[in-house]
């Protein structure tokens, strides 16, 4: 079987490939690759991948060069010229390093697109199943059919003005003029094609030998033509490839089965959101290395920024920084911003992480994880840790809202034993628990379901020191994943996770660790509502703060005026974030100026409508006087 069948996947960068002894990776456009990496424009890392990755389409006869133009054709142009070196297989297929068949019915996927196309986050095990590259899939395949293609896309137009819409038609017209005067027995079919809403698109299929050579002797030659026959100089990037050639596969496919009356099926097609390989994490220095992880979604990465650069102005230059930041969503703006911070500092080091990586681990077994409106989905990624980190033995834990006025090396030095986390306790909820009303009885009750060694042994989650070696030990992922999904009362949800499962095996912080900047903000009096030690912990830590946390709805950025700001603005003035945090700042307070506007004009004079026995009446209010009159119909 091994020689029977082989599959090409076109790739042009580092990807996560499908591992399998019929998929041949190639690299479409070696030769223009090379020159990018001769250029500067392509690291050591991601040439050495493909290098040992893929096989390349500039070997022997090729058009690896015309990449530009010809995109994933420049690889079935070299199977074709050289498929001596693939084994001469009796069959030869074509995928895309973020596309491939799905061997399955695609009525059992939901959120599918035309009938045809199957979006997917990245991909992993789960998604590798999901193909079904099975010896028996391939087998069926090979002994039933001549060839498979993609399911029919409509697209509620004709096929040839789809492509007037969207490219330029005088290239198909050419292409028809030639199929008429060089392939006159394509030229019905053709027509027929263009003609019609249905549409075999993204050049995927699976055929036998000889219709493959076949289908290149036509695609080829238009290709020279076309190329022959246009000046490209003055053409978009955009309209310089060959789009066209598409349209002319579809007609090849639908030739094959109206006119040919050969063996086939359709399957699915996949849709790979990122398909970036995701490599083992490994610490970044070898000696004084420093792990420190983020979370957050696009929203609050500026926030890390400013966190970042508390950091590096409290830094020693015996330690190296290792930062992490787990994220669903970046953009590159936010990430070049992050890099200047750390520009010419030979001992920091910041990288990006894909948390939709990392989701699929739950199984779509995380029912709570965005029940909780008061928390950000990026407050739960933590919980990962462990697993991402796996190579390492610890990893601190920041939230982003903070900034560190210590070196936070001397954080990541606390010796942990056989504890699974190191956290500070959690002022703000001893105070809800301590005070003497109806929510301190709700708090008390919440400390008990938590099976806590003591009411106030509840830590607050946003600094921590984890044990990666020890929670990998006693399973902490999973556990986790149980509790989320059990009966279990959750009021700070994931925080609540951490206390619950980590109770009795928590090394205990120094206050100042984390300051919640908002306990004194509430107006009660701490001496009455604190235990007296935690009291003067609190407040000793308050005055001489190692980490400032800016926790609750409360923030420095909203208000600059509050006790503590002040720490927040120091370091958010040296980053390239500060405009935008302002402008972020300013715009929130127009919104709401603008709101409290309309509600006042609004409480000044209004009018409604009203209907009574179908008669329509406008109600007028002035300064709260009242009048009702009848409308004219």
């Amino acid at each position: 079987m091994d020689n029977i069948l082989k599959i090409l996947v076109a790739c042009h960068k580092p990807c996560e490939l499908i591992r399998n002894k019929y998929i041949v990776p190639i690299n479409t456009g070696r030769t223009t690759f090379l020159k990018e990496y001769k250029s500067g424009n392509i690291s050591e890392k991601d040439y050495n991948w493909m290098i040992t990755n893929t096989i390349a389409d500039n070997t022997g006869d090729n058009i690896s060069e015309q990449d530009d133009k010809y995109c994933e054709l420049t690889t079935m142009y070299w199977a074709w010229k050289n498929y001596e070196k693939l084994g001469t297989p009796k069959y030869i297929g074509f995928m895309h390093y973020r596309r491939h068949f799905i061997f399955d019915d695609i009525n059992k996927f939901d959120n599918t697109y035309k009938s045809c196309v199957v979006p997917f986050k990245i991909i992993d095990a789960n998604y590798i199943n999901t193909l079904n590259y099975s010896d028996e899939t391939f087998n069926d395949i090979c002994n039933n059919y001549d060839f498979i293609c993609c399911n029919a896309i409509d697209d509620n137009m004709s096929i040839y003005e789809h492509f007037k819409k969207n490219h330029r038609i005088e290239e198909l017209d050419f292409c028809i003029e030639v199929i008429k005067e060089d392939f006159p027995e394509l030229l019905q079919c053709a027509n027929e094609y263009l003609s019609q809403n249905l549409g075999y698109y993204c050049n995927m299929f699976i055929m036998k030998k000889d219709l493959f050579f076949e289908y290149c002797n036509l695609i080829f030659y238009l290709g020279q033509k076309i190329t022959n026959r246009f000046d490209y100089s003055n053409y978009s990037q955009w309209d310089t490839r060959f789009y066209v050639l598409e349209r002319i596969t579809g007609i090849y496919l639908y030739y094959l089965i109206k006119y040919k009356n050969l063996r086939y099926k359709t399957y699915p097609i996949s849709l790979i959101e990122d398909s970036s390989v995701q490599e083992e994490l490994y610490p970044t220095f070898e000696s004084n290395n420093v792990p420190i992880l983020f979370t957050a979604d696009d929203d609050y990465i500026k926030y890390i920024g400013v966190a970042i650069e508390s950091i590096i102005e409290n830094s020693s230059i015996s330690n190296n920084y290792d930062i992490y930041i787990l994220t669903s969503s970046i953009n590159e703006d936010s990430k070049l911003k992050l890099n200047d911070l750390i520009k010419d500092r030979t001992n920091f080091s910041i990288k990006f992480l894909d948390f939709n990586h990392y989701a699929a681990l739950t199984n779509g077994n995380f029912i709570k994880i965005y029940n909780d409106t008061r928390f950000s989905s990026g407050t739960y990624y933590r919980l990962w840790a462990p697993v991402i980190f796996k190579n390492f033995n610890k990893v601190l834990y920041l939230d982003s809202d903070l900034v560190v006025e210590k070196d936070i090396a001397e954080l990541y030095s606390v010796d942990l034993s056989d504890n699974l986390i190191a956290g500070v306790r959690d002022t703000e909820y001893i105070r809800l628990l301590y005070k003497d009303n109806k929510s301190s009885f709700k708090f008390l009750e919440h400390s008990k379901e938590l099976n806590l060694d003591s009411k106030y042994n509840y830590i607050q989650a946003g600094v921590l020191l984890l044990n990666i070696t020890e929670m990998n030990k006693n399973n902490f992922f999973q556990k986790c994943l149980n509790a989320l999904n059990s009966s279990l009362n959750l009021f700070n949800m994931d925080q609540d996770i951490i206390n619950y499962i980590c109770n009795k095996k928590i090394t205990y912080l120094d206050a100042a660790w984390n300051v919640e900047w908002h306990c004194t903000f509430f107006g009660d009096n701490l001496t009455k509502v604190l235990p007296a030690k935690i009291y003067k912990d609190y407040m000793r830590a308050r005055k001489n703060p190692y980490i400032i946390h800016y926790a609750s709805f409360w923030k420095p950025w909203h208000h600059p005026e509050k006790d503590l700001a002040y720490y927040f603005w120091k370091y958010a003035r040296n980053t390239l974030f500060y405009e935008e945090i302002l402008y972020n700042n300013q715009k929130s307070k127009n919104y709401k100026i603008a709101n409290s506007h309309a509600k006042i004009l609004e409480t000044i004079f209004s009018v409604k409508n009203e209907y009574l026995n179908n008669d329509k009446y406008k109600i007028i209010s002035v300064l709260g006087a009242k009048m009702k009159v009848k409308s004219w119909r």
